[in-house]
């Protein structure tokens, strides 16, 4: 059946959309045209994230003798990618030879080098599908996710516009995982209750 003059056809969220909400409010993203609500995350949400970060902490800032370097890390901050798509990833990474200096514009507009996030497992979907499929067509080059039920870290790393794995690991596994293969990673270690397997 045709539409008529009167019949109200869907229209995607902007950034303009994105922007109107109150900035105190701000808990949100837009996901398939849709301005979605960020899943509130867990006291073990918020364990492993940190825990995490930490471990890659060498690798934040200008390289220097001795330590890796090279990116600027970030945490829960807004990115615009394409179609308008506004997200917010747990973690997400750039190389400091793409951005030269932390800029102040908001949303930023760069596409990351590497993002993470912490799978909800209220919403475990938006994470393993939906961000799954905008990240590969943004073209963000890896992208790991945390599971925080199956306690485990996968790194996927785009191949011919689709994700592929390229490491990933349980409690018992110690990871060397791209784009940071030069830190070993204890999975266990990411989750409250979790400790580190001996090396060797």
């Amino acid at each position: 059946m045709a539409l008529s003059a009167s019949t109200p056809t869907h229209r995607s969220a902007t950034l303009e959309d994105f922007l109107a909400i109150p900035a105190h409010e701000r808990f949100h993203e837009i996901l398939d045209g849709e301005i979605v609500r960020k899943a509130m995350p867990t006291a073990k949400h918020g364990v492993a994230q940190r825990r995490l970060s930490a471990l890659l902490d060498p690798y934040d800032g200008d390289r220097q003798p001795g330590r890796p370097g090279g990116w600027w890390l970030m945490s829960e901050v807004e990115v615009l990618l394409f179609r308008g798509q506004v997200v917010c990833p747990d973690l997400m990474g750039f190389r400091v030879e793409r951005m030269f200096e932390i800029p102040d514009e908001f949303p930023v507009k760069l596409r990351p080098d590497w993002v993470c996030e912490v799978v909800s497992p209220n919403d475990p979907r938006r994470d393993t599908v939906i961000k799954f499929n905008d990240y590969a067509r943004a073209g963000i080059p890896y992208y790991w996710l945390v599971d925080l039920q199956q306690k485990m870290l996968t790194s996927l790393k785009l191949h011919d516009g689709h994700y592929v794995v390229q490491a990933e690991g349980g409690p018992g596994d110690l990871l060397h995982a791209e784009p940071f293969e030069l830190i070993e990673l204890a999975v266990a270690s990411l989750f409250p209750g979790g400790s580190a397997p001996k090396s060797g």
